[in-house]
């Protein structure tokens, strides 16, 4: 387990995804910001601790697809 935690670590996360990481975390707390109307429909959003559970899930996707670094469908 410690390995393969230590390999999904090595996977590169680019800069401009992590932007798309924080973007997509910030749009859960405040819609509004990115144009969505649903503000009435959003009672909580997503923590902090959510941008860094996106970014591990998305680096283990890369993981498994046997790349070394996050692709934006990882994300997604």
């Amino acid at each position: 387990i410690l390995s393969l935690r230590a390999a999904i670590d090595a996977v590169r996360l680019d800069e401009r995804l992590q932007g798309y990481v924080v973007d997509l975390v910030r749009a859960t707390r405040k819609p509004s910001l990115v144009g969505l109307d649903i503000d009435a429909y959003v009672r909580y959003g997503a923590s902090p601790r959510g941008y860094i559970a996106l970014a591990l899930a998305a680096k283990a996707r890369a993981f498994l697809a046997g790349r070394d670094y996050v692709l934006p469908e990882d994300v997604k």
